[in-house]
Order: C-alpha cells, then sequence, then structure tokens
C-alpha cells in the first residue's frame, strides 16, 4: 500500500499541486510556477506515455497559463503537454503503422462501418476549414481550429491507449475520480472563503492575484474590469457560485458531470477492496460532488437534469432489463434532490449581508427564475437566440465563419475571450459554421450516445461494464440537456474532460476491456 501511495506518480502530483497553489494564492512569486511545469512536463518525458497520460487527466481542472513574457503570459501547459504525450504514443508500439495503414484505400472503405463518429468528427474539421472563406476574421477562425485541433489529440491517445491496454480503462478511472474530487475540495474553499472577506475584497483578490497567477493578465483583466460568472443575482441579493480553479462557473459543474460515471465505476468496481471507511468516504464524495453541481448555482445544470430523469423512467417502464443499472444509476438523481436542502440551509448563512436580502430569499428566487423569462439573464439568453437565429437564416450553408460568434452579436471578434457565445451549443456550431455542419455535429453526439447504448446492450448487461456505459449515458442527457442554454462545453476544461469520456467509450471494444463481476 505505501509504495502506491508513494508512487511517482503521486509525488509528482502532490508537489506540483502544492508549489502551484502557493505561486497562485500569491504565497510565492508568480514565477514558481515553472516549477510544477517542470515536474509535470519532466514526468511526461521520462515516464511511460501510458503513466504520463494519467498525470494528464488528473491535472485537467488545475492546467495553468505560463508567464513566458510580459506580453505573453497565458499560454497553457495543457498545450505543450499533450503535443508530447502524443509525440511519445505515436512513436511508441506500431501506433505510427496502424495510423499509415488506415489512411490505406481498403481500409478507407471499411472506416465508415467501424469508425463512423471518428469519420463524423473529421467531417466537422473539413468543415470548419470551408468556413474560412466566409470568416470576417481568418486569424481568429484558424486559431480556433488549431486550438480544437490541439485538443483532439487527447481524444487520440485515450482512444489508443484504451484500446490496446487491458486494465486501462480502471487506471484512468482512478486517475479521473482523482482530478473531479480534489476540484470539488477546492471549490469548497474557493466557496467557503467568501464567508470571511467582502464581497468586493474577494473579488479583487480572486481576479487581479489568483486569476492573474492561474490564467495571465489577459484574463485577470476581463474578470475584473468587464464581466464574470462568479455571482448570481437574484431577488436583489448577491451570492457567490462555487467554481473551484475554474474560470467559470459553468465549466466547473460540466466537468463534474463527466467525472460522475467514473465515479460509479470506481463505487462499484466488486474487485476494489475498499474497506468501510474508504467505501464511506467514496459515497461522502458522490454527495459532495452533486452538492457542487447545486453550489454551482448554475440553472442549466438544475433544470438540466429533467432530461436523464425522463429518460431514465422511460427505460425503467419500457426495457425492464435496464432496470439492473437504473436503480445505481438513479441515486445520482436522489442525491442531486437529497443536496437541495441542505444547499438552503447553507445558504441562510451569511455571506454578502451588505446587501440586507435575507439568503434564502435569494435561493428560492435564483430556483424560481428557470421559467420567469422576464428575468433579466433569461430576457438577454431569449434575444441572443433570436439574433442567433437570425443569422443562421442569413448563413445557412457556411455560417459566418468558425471563431467568428461576435459577428452575429455586432459585437468585435475580441469579445469570443469574455465570453460571447450563443447560450446554446447547437445554435453555436450553426451559426459559426452552416446548418451542415450542425446537422453532422448533431450526428456525431448521435454515435456517441449509440455506442454507449450498444455497449450496455450486451449479452452481460448484468455486468460493471454495462452500469458504467448506462451511467456514461445518464451524463450523456445531462450534459446535452443543458447545452441547450449554454456553449460552455467548448471551453477548454469541459472540452478536456469532454474527450477523456467520449475517448473511453469509443475506445471499448471489447467486452472485457473492463471486468464483468456482478454488482454489488
Amino acid at each position: 500500500m505505501s509504495s502506491r501511495i508513494f508512487s511517482p506518480l503521486n509525488i509528482i502530483y502532490i508537489l506540483s499541486l502544492v508549489t502551484l497553489f502557493a505561486a497562485v494564492f500569491g504565497v510565492v512569486p508568480r514565477e514558481f510556477i515553472f516549477i510544477p511545469a517542470v515536474l509535470i512536463l519532466g514526468y511526461m518525458l521520462v515516464a511511460p506515455h501510458q503513466n504520463g497520460l494519467l498525470l494528464f487527466v488528473r491535472f485537467i481542472p488545475f492546467f495553468f497559463a505560463l508567464p513566458l513574457t510580459q506580453g505573453f503570459d497565458n499560454f497553457n501547459l495543457w498545450r505543450i503537454a499533450i503535443i508530447l504525450l502524443f509525440a511519445k504514443w505515436i512513436l511508441s508500439g506500431r501506433n505510427l503503422d496502424e495510423i499509415v495503414a488506415s489512411l490505406q484505400w481498403n481500409n478507407l472503405r471499411n472506416l465508415w462501418n467501424s469508425a463512423r463518429a471518428e469519420v463524423l468528427g473529421s467531417a466537422l474539421f473539413a468543415l470548419a476549414f470551408i468556413s474560412l472563406f466566409v470568416a470576417q476574421d481568418i486569424s481568429t477562425g484558424v486559431k480556433r481550429i488549431i486550438y480544437f485541433a490541439n485538443l483532439t489529440l487527447l481524444f487520440v491517445i485515450v482512444r489508443g491507449l484504451v484500446r490496446r491496454e487491458n486494465g486501462y480503462v480502471q487506471k484512468l478511472t482512478n486517475n479521473f475520480v482523482v482530478s473531479g474530487m480534489v476540484a470539488v475540495v477546492v471549490g469548497f474553499g474557493q466557496w467557503i472563503s467568501t464567508y470571511f472577506l467582502p464581497v468586493w475584497i474577494f473579488h479583487y483578490w480572486w481576479g487581479q492575484i489568483v486569476s492573474l497567477n492561474m490564467y495571465g493578465q489577459q484574463w485577470a483583466n476581463i474578470v475584473t474590469n468587464f464581466g464574470n460568472t462568479w455571482f448570481s443575482y437574484s431577488g436583489g441579493g448577491l451570492r457567490l457560485r462555487m467554481f473551484s480553479l475554474f474560470p467559470d462557473s459553468h465549466t466547473f459543474p460540466l466537468y463534474l458531470l463527466m467525472v460522475l460515471p467514473f465515479l460509479f465505476l470506481f463505487i462499484y468496481d466488486a474487485k476494489r477492496t475498499l474497506t468501510k471507511w474508504e467505501r464511506r468516504l467514496a459515497w461522502f464524495g458522490f454527495l459532495a460532488l452533486h452538492l457542487a453541481l447545486i453550489l454551482s448555482g448554475t440553472r442549466g445544470i438544475w433544470a438540466g437534469i429533467i432530461f436523464p430523469a425522463v429518460a431514465l423512467g422511460t427505460a425503467w417502464f419500457f426495457m425492464p432489463y435496464t432496470r439492473v443499472y437504473g436503480k445505481k444509476v438513479a441515486l445520482s438523481i436522489g442525491a442531486f434532490i437529497l443536496m437541495f436542502p441542505f444547499a438552503w440551509a447553507i445558504l441562510m448563512l451569511p455571506q454578502f449581508q451588505d446587501d440586507n436580502v435575507p439568503s434564502h430569499n435569494v435561493f428560492f428566487t435564483r430556483i424560481g427564475s428557470l421559467i420567469d423569462t422576464s428575468e433579466t439573464s433569461n430576457q438577454g439568453r431569449i434575444a441572443i437566440w433570436r439574433s442567433t437565429l437570425k443569422s443562421i437564416a442569413h448563413n445557412p450553408a457556411l455560417g459566418i465563419g468558425i471563431g467568428n460568434y461576435p459577428v452575429v452579436l455586432d459585437q468585435n471578434i475580441s469579445a469570443t475571450r469574455m465570453g460571447a457565445s450563443a447560450h446554446n451549443l447547437y445554435l453555436q456550431v450553426a451559426s459559426e459554421m452552416g446548418i451542415p455542419a450542425a446537422i453532422i455535429f448533431i450526428w456525431f453526439l448521435w454515435e456517441v450516445f449509440a455506442r454507449a447504448w450498444r455497449f450496455a446492450q450486451k449479452p452481460s448487461y448484468n455486468t460493471l461494464t454495462g452500469l458504467f456505459a448506462f451511467a456514461i449515458i445518464f451524463s450523456f442527457i445531462w450534459i446535452l440537456g443543458y447545452s441547450l442554454t449554454d456553449a460552455a462545453l467548448f471551453d477548454e476544461r469541459a472540452f478536456l474532460g469532454f474527450l477523456v469520456f467520449i475517448g473511453v467509450l469509443l475506445g471499448i471494444t471489447r467486452q472485457n476491456e473492463i471486468k464483468n463481476p456482478k454488482p454489488q
């Protein structure tokens, strides 16, 4: 046990986190942030690429910008780390030979049947390039394509390792769960700190110290001077949301939804020899994750649970064989509902009392605003949707160019950095790249869903494998439902988590990729 605790991976992870937090919270100068950068990249360079990926997955919520120069201090470490991992992965084993062989004509003819989701993803990249012909700002569009290409390397690595390495799903599961649980712990620390600080002190501290050290001066200026999603405004009251070290309060709960299926797998893995207290700790983390979803204050997440709940109820009545999974996955709905009274009780405590609005009024007003079309935020979304639909009607074939969404709202292209979006994932794709791209994007999401569903239909459905597939379906529907009100999935941390999420799913091609003990 001690050898596993003090493994090189754990030592590097802990040392990197400690030095990172010291730099981010201003204990030491920002330049000290190069220490965790050297530790992370050094480990990935020396260790096998399989272990390097595990460290990468752990660090997704905490990847930070490098202060390379005074004017260029926002280049994020994950970009370098992915390229390094991809280079090691592609040069190891038969990976390069397999890629070359897959491009031969006799294999291309069978590619549609064997890798339909991957083909659709490639088609989206092709349409993104084509949309540059109508882009007002081509350079921004090119940067956006490079951004997605850089991110997609993670999917290629995850899918490849899961396909080839027996037992690697469990390793990824353990490390993905660690990333989510540490993010939740940091989130509670970030949120609790406001009970000891006036709102203006927190705003300056998180903007000009934490955000600056974590993401660079440009982002610090945006969240300090132009706007952020740190606070919810309801009933005339001001309350802080939980967002951990994520850039905003929308990507944080999205990431937790991607961790959720892996947490199910971790808890129900019958071969894991957890002690009674370890099992209790795992269930406590399960409840804490759902409480964090609520305290993020993201109403789309609150309302989005309706979609998987309806899907689960439908499966329960019309597909009885799924009940063996459904009764376990339904624990997530129960935990989410159970945590609402706890959230209300917590928010009854004084936070920012200078607004003279009782906390319970803010909480219930926030819930009521879900269906209040006169609420300011809802009115803004409706106005944005109308403008987006008009833009799609005027530019149905190619959109207005990838990365150029601010044009729809008659804003400067730089507004993309400030969070300008369609507040709807599907409208975002249609407005930037056209209706054909939106159709292919939805088709891609359907193929991912269908792969999970087929996996849950295997003859050995009464297994841990089926539960994992069913939990993925549950979270996937929740994420897609939430995406009707936001396009936060394309933010880097959320998208990195999503690539791990679908990379594991699409990489599982054999039934024994996950061992199949009977659920307890």
